[in-house]
Parts: C-alpha cells; structure tokens; sequence
C-alpha cells in the first residue's frame, strides 16, 4: 500500500484586516477580523494558483469592496444583543501611520493584519 507523496497546493489565506470601531458612543476596545477571499478575475484565471501571499492588489480589492465588508462585519450585533442600525462608514484611519484610507490607492497599501479604526454614523436605529 503506498502512499501519496504529492504535497498539497498551497492555500492562499484570505486578506484579513483586524478594525476596531472608534465612533462616538461606542465603549469597545477590540478588534473584528475582516476577511476578504481572492477573487479571481477571467484575465488572470490561475494568479492565485500558486500564490500563497495575500494582497490587496493581486485580490481585486478596491476601497469600494473594502468598506462594503467592513460595514457588513459591523452591522451584525455584538454579544450583548444590540442591533447597531443601519450605519455609513465616515472614516477608515490605519492606525501603524494614521494614514486615511480613502480610495483605492490606500487599499492597495494595506497590509494582511493591518489595524484600521472605523467611525459610523448612524443612518437608521430600531430602538428609535
């Protein structure tokens, strides 16, 4: 009985930023993981075949797909049950350089595990 000696491709580890929500009101000091999964685009069919480093540019991620998920990750009540509302990001600031993230320049020089505030406003809240 032999055994298979072909080794596993590598897994391409999702491009994760930890964010910690700063606005008003809010008393967290703890980070949300939010993952962004490669995503593959027809041109380039095979990038992520064989890369196993995460980044911005190589996974398609603009600042649009950045704060969609980022708002997403915060929309989701916490373990104490309150539901947020329907809130807007104001501001992403990467907090190594106090850098803003504001376009798809920014998102590009993110790095996998970078630390980002995010201050809301909120549009809609159903306690009100």
């Amino acid at each position: 009985f032999r055994r298979n000696s072909a080794r596993p491709a590598p897994s391409v580890q999702p491009f994760a930023l930890l964010v910690k929500d700063v606005s008003s009101g809010s008393a967290r000091t703890t980070f949300r993981r939010v993952e962004f999964p490669p995503s593959v685009d027809a041109e380039r069919p095979s990038r992520f075949a064989t890369s196993s480093r995460s980044d911005p540019a190589e996974m398609n991620l603009g600042f649009q797909r950045a704060i969609t998920a980022v708002t997403a990750k915060f929309a989701v009540q916490g373990l104490n049950g309150a539901n947020p509302g329907r809130r807007r990001l104001v501001s992403l600031v990467r907090m190594i350089d106090r850098t803003e993230v504001v376009d798809d320049a920014d998102v590009a020089r993110l790095v996998n595990g970078d630390k980002l505030e995010a201050t809301f406003e909120v549009i809609w809240n159903e306690a009100h």
